[in-house]
């Protein structure tokens, strides 16, 4: 079962790609295009999260919680995944437009941003677990997604890369 889960070189492949989409998508003055990108690149987060955890759960949840990990901000990630089942990405996500100072380049057009954690939907206080709540306030509100997700793919990919019967592509 170890092969089946963690062998897969594409899994890399298909966190880098869905990455750059979301930073080509900071370029468009669409906002629709940021959130497909921010969609897919959670998407994938949340699907090989979830799939390493079933692998070796002990040693998955030691590597999040690891002082300076970047795995904690998966808990976090992890209450946005539980949100999107029930409301739009809208509610959960803001976008801002115009260039943001200090300026970076290329210079965006359309900044997504996580939400406070009290204008997330609150319809179901029961549904969300404490230590969710907790990451998501200290490690991702108001902070831009193109921030956060570039170090939650690097931390599974190196999850990958250290738990894989294959080398790393």
């Amino acid at each position: 079962m170890r092969e089946q889960m963690l062998a897969h070189p594409f899994l890399d492949e298909g966190l880098r790609r869905a990455l750059a989409r979301l930073d080509q998508a900071a370029l468009s003055t669409d906002e629709v295009d940021s959130f497909i990108a921010v969609s897919e690149v959670l998407m994938w987060v949340m699907f090989l999260n979830h799939r390493y955890w079933r692998e070796d759960a002990t040693a998955y949840a030691q590597a999040k919680s690891a002082q300076g990990s970047a795995g904690v901000l998966l808990d976090g990630l992890r209450l946005v995944w539980d949100l999107l089942k029930h409301h739009p990405l809208e509610r959960i996500v803001e976008v801002t437009r115009g260039i943001e100072f200090p300026a970076t380049f290329p210079a965006n057009v359309c900044e997504v941003r996580w939400r406070r954690l009290v204008e997330l939907p609150s319809d179901r206080p029961g549904y969300l677990h404490p230590e969710e709540r907790n990451a998501y306030r200290l490690h991702l509100e108001g902070r831009p997604v193109r921030r956060i997700m570039p170090r939650v793919v690097d931390f599974l990919i190196d999850w990958r890369a250290a738990h894989s019967v294959l080398p790393s592509p």
